[in-house]
């Protein structure tokens, strides 16, 4: 049995996808256009470490705190920076 024959009989493949795709849209539907994705940043963790220090920082010492401060400051700032440049 060669491999190209059980390809083909496998349900669900790109054949099977393009028959089952609707010619037509319904009515007051538009084709969707493909969107672009953000690229991945590294602020989100940076965020939760500053909340995660300036947390331990209340609990602690104030040094602490104000690093967790700084920190979240930066990264804030640093994630709407990538979201701007976009």
């Amino acid at each position: 049995m060669s491999t190209e024959k059980t390809h083909k009989n496998i349900v669900g493949g790109p054949e099977d996808r393009q028959k089952a795709a609707p010619e037509k849209l319904p009515p007051g539907w538009e084709k969707a256009v493909p969107e672009t994705l953000p690229e991945p940043v590294y602020w989100p963790f940076f965020l939760a470490l500053g909340i995660t220090f300036l947390l331990w920082g209340l609990l602690t010492m104030w040094v602490i705190l104000v690093a967790g401060i700084g920190i979240g400051v930066v990264a804030v700032s640093g994630w709407i920076k990538s979201l701007n440049d976009e």
